[in-house]
């Protein structure tokens, strides 16, 4: 079971090189769960681990992992 799904609104959190803490808004298109060993050892990641791909609102898109993830907040 993963923590979100399709079209769920959410935060990425990253830092800046100063530590600060950045938070990104974007948008669940994809969902990616490790299911074998052999995925486990492409994404370095234990079996049962999520992945997703985002859509920021430029359009753009990136494949983060899921801790990297939030619930949008405003």
């Amino acid at each position: 079971m993963t923590k979100f799904t399709y079209n769920d609104q959410v935060n990425l959190v990253t830092r800046d090189q100063n530590g600060k803490i950045l938070k990104t808004y974007a948008v669940i298109v994809g969902i990616t769960t490790v299911e074998t060993e052999d995925q486990s050892k492409h994404f370095k990641a234990p079996i049962g681990a999520a992945f997703y791909t985002i859509e920021f609102s430029d359009g753009s898109d990136t494949f983060v992992k899921e801790e990297t993830l939030e619930p949008f907040t405003e």
